[in-house]
């Protein structure tokens, strides 16, 4: 029974070791933005996606945007339930990560994001789909957003 030795497990480990610091990744590809809908287990899962998808796109990720539910009608913001701060600290070392978007990025779309595209990817799409569909409209407009999705796009899937 060494598997529930107590001993052995005393602390949480992170699964990826890859670690980079602040310095070494790369400039961002753009932003990406993503409005998480539903409870707060479909609101954590669209946050991990976009984690994964801003990894694989080198983009900057914008603090996920809660998108007002008509089931739970909870205006909480992402920072009213989660420590934003530990957010991006914690991911800064592999992914880029902004309260907001920045006015010169906003001022592109005219100030009004919902001019941004809304970029609608099929649940379960690969990392290909996103490298061949995805960046290249990332790159050309500089920001892309994701709408809300009960549905998460990229369950499971791991880039780190």
């Amino acid at each position: 029974m060494s598997s529930w030795n107590l001993k052995e497990h005393k602390e949480w480990k992170p699964c990826a070791n890859k670690s980079v610091s602040q310095t070494e990744l790369p400039k961002s590809n753009g932003f990406l933005i993503i409005e998480a809908n539903g409870g707060l287990n479909q609101q954590r899962l669209s946050i991990c996606d976009a984690v994964a998808v801003a990894g694989l796109l080198n983009a900057t990720l914008v603090i996920p945007i809660f998108h007002l539910n008509s089931v739970w009608r909870d205006k909480s913001n992402f920072g009213d339930i989660f420590d934003e701060d530990f957010f991006i600290e914690t991911l800064g070392n592999r992914v880029h990560v902004v309260r907001e978007l920045p006015s010169d990025m906003l001022q592109r779309f005219d100030n009004n994001i919902s001019n941004i595209v809304n970029l609608r990817v099929k649940a379960w799409s690969s990392p290909a789909h996103y490298l061949q569909k995805v960046l290249p409209q990332l790159l050309e407009m500089g920001c892309v957003s994701f709408p809300p999705s009960v549905s998460s796009p990229l369950v499971g899937l791991q880039f780190f």
